[in-house]
């Protein structure tokens, strides 16, 4: 059994919270966070520090995960990229507590397509160095998630669309917590060119819809309604991604339960015991059991 110590990724998580501050501090230092009373007596003024806590809550939400499921193996550049993307959701996560809208679409925007662009560089690093791993694989679907989340809120706080458009951010979580229910949801998943599409779609929609106010200020009528078109076509994508999904696990969990009454194999359960059958149930006895025929 290999013994040697593994290190743990306290400089980097650590470097991350320092990083997850920073923006925001950096916010309140210069003045961005505070704005004056509007001449209509609107909103008055935005705390910088609540958008510190709510960016630091969600990074060390994510933080305590690896820190949980940390397989105490080196943090890889791969690793170190994810990392800084659930850097870059914290900020997100943040400017969302700034009350107005017009103020934090464009940072949201770019800090958006920066993590987007990222998403392609951690994986490319991992295969290039041989660094591929389950965590890493884990570590960046629920950054995705996480990013999905938050950039849906964002669509709902702009009045692009409806709070139905949050169910986007929300299917993976349901997935989660169902797969706490039933157990064959859980394990990895095929390869799936068609979920990693979907995935990035999910996010460049999101995106998109963000900038609709600014890309078709002037759309009326039907054509206005061409962001909650989009949602919806993405929405359902997404809902088929994960029904596909799900059914392909209930179809292996249905063959390996119905694969034990097959001669010479067991049920799942009975594979980490030892049974040994009867001699006298096997119809075979042993040359010591036999009768002895009548002289």
């Amino acid at each position: 059994m290999d013994r040697t110590p593994r290190p743990w990724p306290w400089p980097a998580l650590a470097a991350g919270l320092a990083g997850s501050l920073a923006v925001p501090l950096a916010l309140v230092c210069t003045g961005w966070a505070e704005r004056e009373p509007t001449a209509g007596g609107g909103a008055a003024q935005v705390a910088g520090g609540e958008a510190a806590v709510f960016g630091v809550v969600v990074y060390a939400v994510g933080a305590a995960a690896v820190a949980v499921r940390w397989p105490r193996r080196v943090l890889g550049a791969a690793n170190a990229v994810t990392l800084l993307r659930l850097v870059i959701v914290s900020w997100l996560a943040g400017l969302l507590a700034v009350p107005d809208p017009g103020v934090w679409r464009v940072p949201v925007v770019v800090a958006a397509l920066c993590c987007l662009a990222l998403d392609g560089v951690d994986g490319r690093v991992a295969r290039r160095r041989g660094l591929v791993s389950a965590f890493g694989a884990r570590f960046d679907i629920e950054v995705d998630a996480a990013l999905a989340l938050i950039l849906s809120v964002a669509v709902v706080g702009l009045g692009v669309a409806g709070w139905w458009v949050v169910s986007l951010g929300l299917v993976r979580y349901v997935y989660v917590a169902a797969s706490l229910r039933w157990a064959w949801l859980r394990g990895a998943l095929f390869p799936s060119r068609a979920r990693k599409v979907i995935g990035v779609c999910e996010v460049a929609v999101l995106v998109v819809a963000l900038l609709s106010p600014l890309l078709t200020p002037n759309l009326t009528g039907p054509a206005a309604a061409w962001p909650t078109v989009t949602l919806l076509v993405t929405l359902g994508a997404v809902c088929w991604s994960f029904a596909r999904d799900v059914r392909w696990k209930h179809a292996i969990a249905k063959r390996s339960r119905a694969a034990w009454w097959l001669p010479g194999s067991a049920p799942p359960d009975a594979q980490r015991f030892e049974v040994t059958p009867s001699p006298r149930r096997t119809g075979r006895l042993p040359p010591s059991e036999l009768p002895v025929p009548d002289p």
